[in-house]
């Protein structure tokens, strides 16, 4: 990771965040108003630009990390667990209880290792 490019990070963390919240709202909405069911065509049109924001924010993520993929799928894992979270409490009044919390903080761990961990491949 000789050319780390924080600008690439910034547009990586915008698009994959709006995807995974856009995924959230495609998945659960159904239990907030059940006149949109999984048959709803809705859905199926909302998916396009989901990929199309899952697919820039993967490229944006690899090139800001000088082409390593394991960074960018981390990230990708980490704001979908802390989207799904906020959404989830915030619309089911679900809390993040004490094991959930627990996990949150090793989601943390896991992308600190990831991004501090400096390791040279052949």
């Amino acid at each position: 990771m000789d050319k780390f490019n924080w600008l690439y990070l910034v547009y990586a963390l915008v698009l994959i965040s709006a995807a995974q919240i856009a995924v959230w709202f495609q998945h659960n909405w159904q239990f907030i108003n059940p006149k949109y069911k999984p048959e709803w065509w809705g859905w199926y049109i909302v998916a396009v630009p989901i990929t199309w924001m899952f697919l820039k924010g993967t490229y944006y993520g690899v090139t800001a990390f000088d082409g390593d993929l394991w960074p960018n799928r981390f990230l990708g894992f980490i704001l979908g667990i802390i989207s799904y979270a906020w959404l989830t409490n915030h619309f089911f009044k679900q809390p993040v209880t004490g094991k959930i919390l627990v996990q949150l903080i090793l989601c943390f761990l896991i992308v600190l290792v990831q991004v501090m961990w400096k390791e040279k491949v052949k």
